[in-house]
């Protein structure tokens, strides 16, 4: 996302299948999307796991990214009025920290929800066939054919991030790598990294404890009255 003091910015996305993939025949299971009107410019970004347990890991970086999008979108539009100026409230605006308390349990805990549904929904329609359990691990064989642990199989890491005309942030689950720029030409990687991940192991949207553990979600939220903002945002996730 690049933009100026008019609030110009502009989002994109992109998702390519990996080389690896393309010439093992996997389907690309990572997803993407972008969104901009004149209160938010986002941009969000999922990778699925690809392991054999995670089979359909494709469709869970799907849902993680439309649960996403649709969460931001709803909520800077429900806060919106906390922030524009001339209009008679009742309390003042919020401040910093209860702001982040606002991201974390409305969206950020919401769209963890909204994903674990569309999943279980998904699940419902089309129980797992034979097929897919085919190269599955024993132990997560056993627990899929007991009905547990069912989001294990689409799981996925996510970055989301959103800039208003008054704030920004980004919030992280998983590996991947989430970086700004300012017009300075400085550059920081503000969302602090989970030292679960480690070499091929992540954190995921289907830990039973993600919103538990106090670095199962990382986040950062900016006031531009507190710090000018970034001029571009770029979220990398690789397969």
């Amino acid at each position: 996302m690049q933009g100026d003091k008019t609030f110009s910015y502009r989002s994109f996305a992109v998702t390519v299948q990996g080389i690896s993939h393309i010439k093992s025949g996997t389907v690309c299971q990572d997803a993407s999307n972008f969104y901009d009107d004149d209160s938010v410019s986002l941009a969000v970004a999922a990778d699925g796991h690809g392991d054999s347990s995670c089979f359909r890991s494709d469709i869970g970086a799907k849902f993680a990214v439309a649960c996403a999008t649709r969460g931001i979108q709803q909520f800077v539009k429900e806060h919106e009025l906390l922030f524009k100026p001339g209009l008679i409230r009742k309390s003042n605006p919020p401040t910093h920290r209860e702001f982040e308390k606002l991201l974390r349990e409305k969206l950020i805990r919401q769209t963890v929800a909204s994903w674990n549904k569309a999943v279980m929904e998904n699940y419902a329609s089309s129980p797992f066939a034979k097929q897919e359990l085919e190269n599955v691990s024993e132990k997560y064989r056993k627990r899929y054919e007991q009905e547990e642990n069912i989001s294990k199989a689409y799981g996925t890491s996510l970055i989301a991030a959103a800039i208003t005309p008054w704030y920004w942030f980004a919030y992280h689950i998983g590996d991947g790598r989430f970086s700004v720029l300012y017009k300075d030409s400085e550059g920081s990687q503000p969302v602090p990294w989970d030292p679960k991940c480690y070499l091929n192991v992540t954190t995921s949207i289907c830990d039973d404890d993600i919103l538990d553990r106090e670095e199962g979600v990382r986040a950062h939220l900016s006031f531009h009255a507190d710090k000018e903002p970034p001029a571009a945002f770029s979220s990398v996730q690789t397969a």
